[in-house]
């Protein structure tokens, strides 16, 4: 066999020349990165040369050579793997083996090192050991091949805070410059160094110098000094900046950016930040008379931009604004992991971060990329909150400690010095006044409260897309700056999704109390452009049971939740400017140091073991009931699926769009499930199949059992019976229907 002749695609491509073009790329990456760790840097080497070895057997060449279209009973990413462990020591080259293996998602049905090898004929085993010793100038041979070894295939995510970034990082890089290969010419890569500069380019298309800007036009009490100095201060590649909410943290991470020559990616934790953050930034970005490009990207998709969208492929715009999920899942999820480089590659702002801060698999996730940004790589990461959570301590290391300005202790100043009238209040005492909030930390509640005490608006991320948008534009025409000092406005109660990053302010707000963070986060919308002297502020705390309790210690602790209560109660706060506030938020993060400290490495421990569920699969898992989602969410420790339910308008086939539930089996309790349920929902299925946009395979449709296969697709979702929807209260339990 001429080794020179095997082939890596069907477009004539050689394994050699990809192999290569793949191993200079990578490396280039790695420079780029300014990794200097010679472990990862070797690793990433070879895992790129080596990543299609599996490629050289006789099947494969069969394959590309005869243009076939045939699934591989064994993939090239499991032979490559298996062969390299039985040539090379495998705790020295545990990174890029792990690479190696997961270049490409999991098979439904893995198979063991011994399996793979016992199928390979001596003819393929010769093949790889000759591509293999043509590339790393080596000479091995067949004795070389040591099948007694007894290798684990490699876990997508281990559980080892050491070098669990480090398996990561490898991965990463072996799949960008895999990916970015296959998408390009592979003789320029190898013969042309501008070509590759191009390929690898990652920068604005302006720089900003911040001392030559004229003055902003929008500075509202003289801050536009004040946020350039506080920008100046921050000379770390990691950096935490405690600024009050209404601070203008937006043109502080733009001036940031715009210091530096790489593309900005703005991570926020929720949809409705995510896109108060754009319009923010668009809005900063025409104050301060500078174009850039900016995107909104969202569900692996651009949503929206401010520029020609066909001359810029998504993702690539100088801004990106995204959330946690679309940002981590270049991380976790292979289809997206082309992503990586580029994401590594530029400067992160994280919005807000105390929302990550959980026992779902997206905190740790978010832990090791951190690790990688502030260990391994040389990128500039900003990290923007009013209420920022102790985590810092997750990623540090000795030699690479976050900055945090002003300091521990303290906040920047607030951009006002009005008082707030701080009452501690029991739950029934809540009152409902016009251009007043109420904030609950459930949509029951929130609904229960506006339904007994007549609210005239309940906002939670249970409504249907448009209605959720209509009412969300309501608020913001009700209660934006334009509209500040206005009187007699629409009550408001909600659940969390208003207490962050909308630029809305009331006149009184009564909070539920969960956190010190949501606390602050909640005030944070109450006489936000100072237009009163004074405004009340209501507290009270809602007694749990077991459901809240767990609910409570998933988002925060509940004996913490206590703790800080009590604590405000020990104040006798009457009034307070929003600074004093702030001291005492200090102050309690300082006395329970160690109490919230052990909170997080508890809820990072569950996340970890969460993660580790985490397998991107080329198939469907199969389970008793049928075919589930690929793989649990990184919110969601549990199998998700869509659920559909009954509009409430005496429509009796009236539904909503699917939503998306956080649990499928166990869940069936909730939906009520009985005989009469069964005919209930088989009876609807064949009434709307077929129509707007579902499409249920009519043999699912004959007991729930098969109904249960198809519902981790949106177009062929369940249909709960449990809850009902209206426009007034969004989706509700039957009893907020009751009369």
């Amino acid at each position: 066999m001429i080794i020179d002749n095997l082939l890596a695609k069907k477009d004539g491509t050689t394994l050699i020349d990809h192999s290569k073009a793949v191993e200079k790329i990578a490396i280039l990456m790695t420079k780029n990165l300014n990794i200097v760790d010679k472990e990862i840097i070797q690793q990433i080497r070879l895992g790129a040369l080596l990543h299609d070895i599996g490629k050289s057997i006789n099947a494969y060449q069969k394959l590309f050579k005869n243009d076939l279209d045939k699934k591989m009973n064994t993939f090239h990413n499991e032979i490559g793997w298996a062969f390299l462990s039985s040539v090379l020591d495998i705790d020295k080259n545990k990174f890029l083996l792990s690479g190696i293996y997961w270049h490409h998602a999991a098979t439904k049905e893995p198979k063991v090192f011994y399996e793979i090898l016992n199928n390979l004929s001596n003819n393929d085993k010769k093949s790889l050991l000759l591509l293999y010793n043509e590339l790393t100038n080596e000479n091995k041979s067949i004795e070389d091949v040591d099948m007694g070894k007894t290798p684990e295939i490699p876990k997508f995510f281990i559980d080892h805070d050491f070098c669990s970034h480090k398996f990561l990082l490898v991965r990463n890089i072996i799949i960008s410059a895999d990916r970015l290969v296959s998408s390009s010419d592979t003789k320029k890569i190898l013969n042309d160094e501008d070509f590759c500069k191009h390929l690898l380019n990652n920068n604005k298309k302006e720089k900003y110098i911040i001392d030559n800007h004229p003055t902003y036009e929008n500075d509202i009490g003289g801050r536009f000094d004040t946020q350039k100095n506080i920008v100046k201060s921050i000379n770390n590649k990691t950096t935490i900046v405690k600024a009050s909410a209404g601070y203008g943290k937006t043109i502080i991470g733009l001036l940031w950016s715009l210091k530096s020559k790489k593309k900005l990616i703005w991570v926020s934790p929720r949809n409705i930040v995510v896109e108060s953050v754009y319009s923010s930034i668009l809005k900063e970005l025409e104050e301060l008379g500078i174009h850039l490009n900016v995107e909104l990207y969202l569900a692996s998709k651009r949503v929206t931009c401010n520029f020609d969208s066909n001359n810029i492929e998504d993702y690539n715009a100088d801004i990106v604004v995204t959330n946690i999920d679309n940002y981590l899942g270049a991380f976790t999820n292979n289809s997206n992991a082309n992503k990586s480089y580029l994401i590594n590659n530029s400067d992160i702002i994280f919005d807000e971060f105390h929302e990550f801060n959980s026992k779902s698999a997206l905190f740790s996730a978010f832990i090791l990329t951190m690790k990688i940004r502030n260990r391994l790589i040389n990128t500039n990461t900003l990290f923007l909150s009013a209420t920022p959570s102790i985590i810092d301590f997750l990623w540090n290391s000795e030699t690479n400690e976050t900055l945090i300005l002003p300091n521990k202790k303290t906040h920047y100043k607030a951009q006002h010095n009005k008082l707030y009238n701080v009452n501690i209040i029991e739950p029934e005492d809540v009152e409902v006044k016009k251009d007043s909030l109420i904030i609950t930390n459930t949509i029951n509640y929130a609904q229960t409260i506006k339904k007994e005490k007549n609210v005239d608006i309940v906002f939670h991320h249970k409504f249907m897309k448009d209605d959720k948008k209509e009412i969300q534009d309501k608020i913001y025409e009700l209660y934006d700056y334009d509209k500040k000092g206005s009187i007699g406005r629409d009550s408001v109660v909600a659940g969390p999704i208003i207490q962050a990053s909308m630029d809305i302010s009331f006149k009184m707000i009564s909070e539920s109390i969960m956190s010190p963070e949501t606390t602050l986060q909640r005030m944070g919308r109450l006489n936000r452009f100072g237009e009163n002297d004074v405004v009340d502020f209501n507290i009270f705390l809602k007694k749990t049971n077991d459901g809240n309790k767990k609910f409570i210690d998933n988002i925060y602790n509940s004996d913490l939740r206590e703790i800080w209560y009590e604590f405000l109660v020990n104040k006798k706060i009457k009034s307070i400017n929003i600074d004093t506030f702030y001291e005492y938020y200090n102050e309690f993060n300082i006395i329970n140091e160690e109490k919230i400290k052990e909170v997080i490495k508890n809820k990072y421990k569950d996340s970890k073991e969460n993660l580790l569920k985490l397998i991107p699969k080329r198939h469907c898992k199969s389970t008793l009931k049928g075919e589930v989602q690929e793989t649990n969410t990184l919110r969601n420790n549990t199998i998700g699926f869509y659920c559909i339910y009954r509009i409430n308008n005496g429509d009796k086939y009236g539904v909503t769009e699917p939503f998306s539930e956080n649990e499928f089996y166990g869940h069936e309790k909730d939906l009520k499930e009985d005989r009469k349920t069964e005919g209930r929902v088989i009876d609807l299925i064949n009434h709307i199949n077929n129509k707007n946009g579902f499409k249920y395979n009519s043999r699912y449709i004959k007991r729930l059992s098969l109904i249960y296969k198809g519902a981790w697709l949106e177009e062929r979702p369940y249909v709960g019976f449990n809850k009902e929807y209206s426009k007034e209260y969004g989706l509700a339990n039957l009893k907020i229907y009751e009369i």
